[in-house]
């Protein structure tokens, strides 16, 4: 009875006019959008109960100008005007101001916006969106009425240099995004969003510091500061729920504070290409810790606290060309580890123990110019990747049946070939390749050799293969599955 209803009314309306613009109700979104964007229609004249049930506005390329008057947007919840000509002066706001149970503003693209308008009217507006709007230069105080708000988006907003210090009062915020904005500073209010869940500036490149009251924020859960030039990282034991910290690329931070030990819930930590030479005793606290980043920057040493990270299931140490001696036997306490990744660095030698990593899936020797060379390896790793300059012998990986994607090379890497004499000398590798049935990505440098392993024919699985072998004499059955092949 409902469906009969409701086609019986639609029928009713349809034969009110025979122009979409003049009927009453619409229904079908393409056909809402044509009236609404058509260019006889342009929401033109008076509009007294043609829009009164409206939800849900999208109008994309609104004009500066809006010829519309009386519309009856009291139930209108979400206006999406993004990529409009609209201003903080365009008069159609004094229509929109009529919308008091809107909870969506998404401004997105207006590049005539140099100031936000009068917001005092929208009580209700949980989702402000401001991205991209590349004039921004000024939040109004009227930001100060959103009681309710809850995400404020302020990406890509290039010339706003300042965010007002009425933000404190925005008591119901759960999340604030500044990424690639100019803003040099982040007022002291903020330390008053006790609801605070996401803070996110990355690429704030004018972002000098923050303030210590952002640290006594209880509720914040992901703080990203990536490429910013803050000096010094605020924290304290009150940010009991965080988990996710990056300061990636924030070059200027060349100390950690030991408070980074009382971050309690943290699970993933991104220090990757600061200035920091060591990291602090107390990160042996942070027993939540899942995912650990250092590459890039100037660690020396991996600290034995590490060592006692249980539930570290990644450590990125790639790029530390600082980083030099034998990674110790304690890494077998690592029980959960998956990833390690220590290419580019200087280290010298892995221990056994590394073999009894159960669950290791990802190793990245890529480069280890010091390594002499690579004992047992675990038998659960899907992706390996090895090279050295004084490695002469390839690792025995006849029990990695599970690899899906191999690096191999045999320590020629160097611009200066090896002579005639270390080529006859070698001929070719004991490597067997016929036992990899999950591999599908093979990458070969072995430069002294003059016949490819064994069995590369019988990889059914391989869909990418490359080859950097300057001596080779020739070329061997390949997989039919092969996609892509590479020679040098």
């Amino acid at each position: 009875m409902h469906d009969q209803l409701r086609d019986l009314g639609r029928d009713i309306i349809q034969w009110e006019h025979c122009e979409l613009g003049k009927r009453s109700r619409l229904w079908l979104q393409d056909e809402a959008l044509d009236v609404l964007t058509n260019e006889k229609a342009n929401l033109e004249g008076k509009f007294e109960q043609r829009l009164s049930s409206l939800r849900w506005l999208h109008w994309r390329g609104c004009p500066r100008n809006l010829c519309a008057g009386n519309l009856d947007l009291k139930k209108l919840v979400i206006l999406d005007l993004s990529w409009s000509k609209v201003n903080e002066k365009w008069n159609g706001w004094r229509e929109i101001k009529k919308a008091e149970k809107l909870k969506v503003l998404n401004l997105t693209g207006c590049v005539d916006l140099i100031r936000t308008p009068d917001l005092s009217y929208y009580n209700c507006l949980e989702k402000l969106i401001l991205e991209r709007c590349i004039r921004l230069v000024e939040i109004g105080s009227s930001v100060k009425s959103l009681e309710r708000l809850v995400s404020l988006n302020l990406r890509s907003c290039i010339e706003l240099n300042k965010l007002p210090e009425e933000l404190g009062s925005l008591i119901s915020l759960e999340e604030i995004l500044i990424d690639g904005t100019a803003v040099q500073e982040i007022p002291a209010s903020i330390g008053h969003l006790q609801k605070l869940r996401t803070f996110s500036a990355c690429n704030c490149l004018s972002l000098i510091q923050l303030p210590d009251s952002i640290s006594h924020v209880k509720s914040l859960i992901f703080f990203a500061l990536n490429g910013t030039k803050i000096t010094e990282l605020p924290l304290s034991e009150e940010l009991e729920v965080l988990q996710h910290l990056s300061i990636n690329h924030c070059r200027s931070i060349l100390k950690l504070p030991m408070s980074l030990g009382s971050l309690a819930s943290l699970i993933k930590l991104d220090l990757s290409s600061t200035g920091i030479v060591e990291l602090p005793n107390t990160v042996n606290k942070l027993d939540l810790l899942e995912v650990l980043k250092i590459d890039f920057t100037f660690v020396r040493e991996l600290p034995g606290a590490i060592w006692k990270l249980k539930r570290l299931e990644e450590l990125h140490a790639s790029g530390c060309r600082s980083l030099a001696g034998e990674i110790p036997t304690d890494i077998e306490k690592l029980s959960r580890l998956k990833v390690l990744r220590l290419g580019y660095s200087q280290i010298c030698g892995l221990p056994d123990s590394i073999s009894r990593l159960a669950n290791m899936q990802t190793l990245d020797l890529l480069h280890c110019d010091k390594l002499h060379g690579v004992l047992e390896l675990p038998s659960t790793l899907i992706s390996l990747s090895v090279s050295s300059k004084l490695m002469d012998t390839i690792p025995d990986i006849s029990n990695l049946v599970k690899l899906g994607e191999l690096f191999l090379a045999d320590g020629s890497q160097e611009l200066v070939l090896p002579d005639q004499g270390q080529v006859e000398a070698k001929g070719h590798t004991n490597l067997e390749l016929g036992s990899f049935s999950e591999l599908k990505i093979l990458q070969l440098s072995l430069l002294k050799i003059q016949l490819l392993p064994v069995g590369l024919d019988l990889l059914c699985k391989l869909t990418k293969l490359s080859l950097c072998c300057i001596h080779l004499k020739e070329l061997p059955w390949l997989p039919l599955g092969l996609f892509t092949l590479s020679l040098h």
